[in-house]
């Protein structure tokens, strides 16, 4: 029973973001250099940014998400994030694989989980920015070889130790990227739960946020 809002690209730039303990963007939408101002302020002031697919990119460019490093996506898979993301090479194109994967258990988005083995579902051979502290990175590949779905030999590598879930602290709040969808057509349940811990908990605070 969370209430929630659902907000266009249009309207939410002139939103009272005050109303809101959290904002979840799916997608690198031209925002207004406005909006990007006023959203890293209500992020100061302790609102939780929760950013997934190139949106995360799109946080991290617009330095909203600080201690990352911007080029670090285009540079590692030699092209355009976003373009890739969307279909790229058809050579390097994921349709869903389930890769294995590791979570920082130390880390407060892994609560309730008891294990650091994770399966990631990819559908894109991009990885979030790289952190300037391990402390960011919530959940990793370990290994390019899929568990179920196809992955062509060649990506192997370039899927191996990919940051999937990354957050940081900024002020009084928080900004938590999904390299992913992590809900993703309902079929993966595991990530949905990282992602319920980021709306409860924000992150880095070793306990509940109080909103």
């Amino acid at each position: 029973n969370i209430p929630l809002s659902k907000i266009d690209y249009q309207t939410i730039e002139r939103a009272d973001l005050t109303r809101y303990t959290s904002i979840v963007l799916t997608g690198s939408l031209p925002f207004s250099k406005e909006f990007v101002a006023r959203l890293t302020d209500w992020v100061e002031r302790g609102g939780t940014l929760i950013a997934t697919g190139t949106a995360a990119q799109w946080a991290v460019t617009n330095k909203i998400a600080t201690g990352f490093a911007v080029d670090t996506t285009r540079a590692r898979r030699g092209g355009d994030a976003a373009a890739q993301f969307y279909g790229g090479n058809p050579a390097e194109r994921l349709t869903g694989a389930i890769l294995k994967g590791e979570l920082n258990l130390s880390h407060t988005l892994a609560y309730g989980f008891t294990s650091k083995d994770f399966y990631v579902l990819k559908t894109s051979i991009n990885g979030l920015p790289a952190a300037s502290s391990p402390n960011s990175v919530v959940l990793k590949t370990t290994s390019g070889e899929p568990v179920n779905g196809y992955v062509p030999a060649t990506l192997y590598d370039k899927l191996k130790d990919l940051s999937v879930v990354a957050a940081t602290n900024r002020g009084r709040g928080a900004v938590v990227l999904f390299g992913e969808s992590p809900t993703f057509r309902g079929y993966y349940l595991a990530p949905g739960r990282l992602l319920t811990n980021a709306l409860f908990f924000g992150v880095g605070t070793g306990g509940p946020r109080e909103y």
